[in-house]
């Protein structure tokens, strides 16, 4: 039977067949068991300093006012490949503060991993925070300037326009350290008013930090900064001093600016007065010709500053026979009552205006810009008593300035009257109130150019003080006689005791 199988050609073949498959199969089964299979790698990494990002809170309002850190530390595990491809930034921390309430209070932390990253440990895991209320309150902003204008301007107050009141919203903790409200304006360069549509504005503490965090409403304002002239111009003109060698006269004197810049506050520079004096020492010259000079110019009362802050002046002196003397006439100047007994009111009825005109002569060079403040009159009525009086003034001039002209004693009328008892009452003897009004009146106008007085030796002045010093009192209309005391007619001062009266009418001529 068995001899048959085998002998068969079909069963042979299978027989084959079994055998050849199984040996096929026997020589890849080792190929598969020798190849080996892979397997993933795993492993850990720390990221620190992970920022917490809080949401949910409501803004309107509470504010997170502290928390006890912002920034947490994490260690992580995945497969290597992914752990090397994330970036610190891929990783998230969350604070959920939608049921925060006002207070401190500890918060759980919500990690946020890329997609394939597991956490292993959050340090830390809970944070401490503390959420307070918003309140409001109302301030005044106010603007500062940054930089200086353009040189010789000076700057305003700066002006808010709108509403002067601006809203501030912050913690009630922090709104109390609250100082000011300010916005910053530059003026750098400026020539000309600043005005900015949009200055913002930031709140500021006592010690001029800024908080930050606070919500200003309106966070901008439209701010002008007024720019004026810090200064204005006013002529130069010689005042003198000393004396000439004798035989010599002074020809001319001609500056080298005409007019001077003086510096002030923008409140003082309507005060500054009429111009700029600069004093010439003629005692220096001692002979005949031209000669450069230079004089600090005298900034005038309430002056920061002037420019230039000196001159030079052209000084000509010439012998006394060379110089041709020209005329002018002088009108509108003021007289001044003097002596005027304190139980009399005393007022010059004629000319009306109290002033008179002058005719004088002086070198043509020095009449240039001599004026009604250059010149002192003076009518004393000391020991007059009431009624109508014709009374001789007194004219003083300038050195190397004489009068000249037909009338060289010049008068007014005077009217006198006794004061009323009520008057009297009210006002009783001052015992020479106008005197020392009017000295200090001329003291005042001694810095008026071309008027300073030669020195009290000097014999060509005559024996007054005030030589060459021109008073600038003005008279004004006569008041009536009641309403006086003695010391101010209404018509010029009528005091002046204490100085001597010049002895001639030409008492300031050399």
């Amino acid at each position: 039977m068995m001899d048959k199988w085998i002998n068969n050609n079909t069963i042979s073949k299978v027989l084959a067949l079994a055998i050849g498959v199984l040996l096929w199969g026997m020589v890849h089964l080792d190929d598969v068991s020798t190849t080996p299979v892979p397997t993933a790698a795993y492993d850990t990494k720390a990221i620190p300093n992970v920022k917490i990002q809080t949401h949910g809170l409501d803004e309107d309002k509470y504010v997170l006012s502290a928390m006890e850190t912002d920034r947490v530390r994490l260690e992580v595990r995945g497969q290597r490949s992914d752990l090397t491809s994330f970036f610190t930034d891929d990783y998230r921390v969350e604070l959920d503060l939608s049921q925060a309430q006002p207070g401190t209070n500890t918060y759980p932390l919500v990690p946020d991993l890329p997609d394939g990253v597991k956490l292993v440990s959050m340090e830390p895991s809970m944070v401490t925070a503390t959420i307070e209320e918003k309140s409001t309150k109302a301030f005044t902003p106010v603007i500062i300037t940054k930089g200086v204008p353009s040189d010789g301007y000076q700057l305003g107050t700066p002006v808010i326009d709108g509403s002067p009141r601006v809203k501030v919203t912050l913690p009630k903790s922090q709104l109390d350290e609250v100082q000011q409200i300010q916005g910053v304006v530059d003026v750098s360069g400026a020539e000309e008013d600043v005005t900015l549509k949009k200055v913002k504005l930031k709140a500021y503490d006592k010690e001029g930090h800024e908080l930050s965090g606070a919500v200003i409403e309106p966070p901008v304002v439209t701010a002008r900064v007024p720019v004026t002239k810090g200064y204005v111009s006013l002529p130069v003109k010689v005042n003198y001093t000393g004396k000439l060698p004798d035989g010599l006269v002074l020809s001319k004197v001609v500056p080298n600016v005409d007019v001077a810049a003086v510096y002030a506050k923008q409140s003082d520079l309507s005060s500054l007065g009429a111009y700029v004096p600069v004093t010439l020492d003629l005692g220096k010259i001692k002979e005949a010709g031209t000669t450069t000079v230079e004089a600090d110019l005298q900034a005038p009362g309430g002056a920061e500053r002037v420019e230039p802050a000196a001159v030079k002046l052209e000084v000509t002196v010439s012998p006394e026979a060379d110089v041709q003397s020209s005329e002018e006439v002088i009108t509108g100047v003021p007289v001044t009552l003097k002596g005027a007994s304190s139980r009399l009111d005393a007022a010059i009825s004629s000319p009306s205006d109290a002033r008179i005109d002058v005719t004088v002569t002086a070198p043509a060079d020095m009449l240039r810009d001599l004026g009604p403040e250059d010149v002192s009159a003076v009518a004393n009525i000391s020991g007059l008593e009431a009624g109508q009086h014709q009374v001789p003034v007194t004219v003083t001039l300038p050195e190397y300035v004489t009068l000249a002209g037909k009338d060289t004693s010049p008068s007014v009328t005077v009217t006198i009257k006794e004061k009323s008892s009520s008057a009297a009452a009210a006002k009783p003897d001052q015992g020479g109130t106008g005197s020392t009004g009017n000295t200090n009146s001329s003291t005042e106008n001694g810095n008026k150019p071309n008027t300073d007085s030669p020195p009290k030796d000097d014999p060509t002045s005559g024996q007054q003080e005030n030589s060459g010093e021109p008073s600038t009192t003005t008279p004004e209309t006569p008041a009536d006689p009641a309403a006086g005391d003695g010391t101010d007619s209404g018509s010029g001062s009528t005091g002046n005791e204490g100085s001597s009266e010049p002895s001639g009418t030409g008492g300031g001529s050399p």
